[in-house]
């Protein structure tokens, strides 16, 4: 299907769209304006035949007059040269022996083929012919100088019989003709009066469904509009709502982190201070007994208490570990600055990775919460780097201005395709944004496959004032 389909296809279904009502209307206009088109074209027809009649009538009566004119010049110029005996007077009976056979044809011509006129005009040609014979007889018997035989002739009766007849069949030709034309003039007023009334009649019915339309368009207009309201009222509650729910979870998400970050703190404090001390209390017990067993000729029993202390030393060092990861000691005796860049350096040294840190000591002023917040971004962002970018250096710089504390953590490794969803939404990369976004800043991530990976942690520095997380 190619793209011209589609739109009409597309133009048809928004059609389709329209309520009957207005559909209804739409038909009535079409078919309104087609009929108005159709009765004007037939008028329009009925008007031009009317007006082409009209017009040959005319010239038919123009042609009639010629022809009589032609007649009466010959009688004229006949009787004109008996009484003067001067030739030059016989100019005009020429010009009507000339004339009189394209009068004829013309005349003819313009009157219809099976019209009952055309046998009157063939006897009118039939008499004009004669009476023209009869003249040019007269002269030519005046010629000879037969003058009295000449004036004979032309006081004969045949002579004025054969003009009256001409006159008369050329009085009813006229008086056809005049019924003819009256009749073609009647018609083209009742086509002008019956266009007239029908462009009244169907301007008054396109006005009457343009102002229904009209009706119809506004009221839907208005629906549309009510509709387009109640979306638009909705969406606002939806967004409100779901505005309302996200500030909600995400107070909820913040409040489950610091109580996570409390329960470790305490769970922290409870492994130093009591599994710590059993610890240590184990080892001084297993001291006093290595001075009385150092005599003992047995060396199994020093064996076992070489291993029971090795194996108390590894649980030592597992729970300062443990208690590392749930509460940096660093953090809270040293601040943020020392315990991310001891961070960074341990876990860089047992992970293989080289490091380099840039941290300003003015950030040591952190409130707890705060800084165990950006603690946690550093150590999610470093634990990716080391479980999933495969890079050989990692870069963290610490910059600070009157304004803003940014954190920039860079490596080298495989970076990750950003347009792919299982990784812009993993839990650590939201967990990351979730406890940027709580301390007003904003977390950017640039990287690309083959092209290592870049987070920038901007915060104001308002909200990392002393009280103010």
């Amino acid at each position: 299907m190619n793209e011209a389909q589609r739109i009409e296809q597309s133009w048809l279904a928004r059609v389709g769209y329209l309520s009957p009502a207005l559909l209804l209307l739409l038909t009535g206009i079409l078919i309104t304006s087609i009929a108005t088109l159709v009765l004007s074209e037939i008028i329009a027809r009925a008007a031009l035949r009317d007006g082409l009649g009209i017009d040959q009538v005319t010239q038919r009566l123009q042609s009639l007059a010629q022809w009589k004119e032609l007649l009466v010049d010959a009688e004229t110029a006949e009787r004109g040269f008996l009484l003067g005996g001067d030739a030059s007077q016989l100019a005009p009976f020429d010009g009507a022996q000339q004339n009189l056979s394209a009068a004829v044809s013309r005349t003819t011509a313009l009157v219809p083929e099976h019209s009952p006129l055309r046998a009157a005009i063939e006897k009118m040609s039939t008499l004009s012919s004669r009476a023209l014979a009869v003249e040019a007889e007269t002269i030519a018997l005046a010629t000879d100088g037969k003058f009295d035989e000449a004036i004979t002739l032309m006081r004969a009766p045949e002579g004025r019989r054969i003009m009256d007849q001409f006159r008369r069949e050329l009085a009813s030709v006229h008086n056809a003709s005049y019924a003819e034309l009256a009749q073609l003039r009647d018609a083209q007023r009742r086509g002008a009066t019956g266009a007239r009334f029908v462009l009244i009649f169907s301007t008054i019915i396109s006005l009457a469904l343009l102002f229904i339309s009209a009706r119809q368009f506004v009221a839907e207009a208005t629906r549309q509009r009510n509709l387009r309201a109640a979306a638009e009222y909705e969406a606002r509650h939806l967004q409100k709502i779901v505005a309302e729910r996200t500030a909600e979870l995400s107070q909820l998400s913040g409040h489950l982190q610091e109580a996570s970050e409390r329960e470790k703190s305490q769970l922290a404090r409870i492994l130093h201070d009591q599994l710590g001390g059993l610890l240590t209390a184990a080892k001084m017990d297993v001291s006093w007994l290595h001075g009385r067993v150092a005599s003992d000729p047995n060396p199994e029993v020093r064996q076992k208490l070489a291993a029971l202390d090795s194996e108390l030393g590894e649980a030592m060092s597992l729970k300062r570990r443990v208690v590392e990861n749930l509460r940096p000691a660093l953090l809270d005796h040293f601040g943020l600055p020392t315990a991310m860049q001891a961070f960074f350096d341990e876990t860089c040294r047992h992970a293989k990775l080289q490091v380099s840190t840039l941290i300003p000591e003015e950030i040591a002023s952190v409130p707890p919460d705060a800084a165990i917040a950006l603690f946690r971004v550093g150590q999610e962002a470093l634990d990716n780097i080391v479980s999933h970018a495969k890079a050989k250096h990692v870069d963290l710089v610490v910059e600070s201005d009157a304004d803003f504390c940014a954190i920039t953590i860079a490596d080298d490794g495989i970076g990750m395709d950003l347009s792919d969803p299982r990784f812009m939404n993993s839990h650590g990369i939201s967990g990351m944004r979730h406890r940027i976004t709580r301390l007003g800043g904003e977390l950017m991530i640039d990287s690309a496959p083959g092209k290592g990976t870049r987070l920038l942690i901007t915060i104001p520095k308002a909200r990392l004032s002393a009280g103010e997380a």
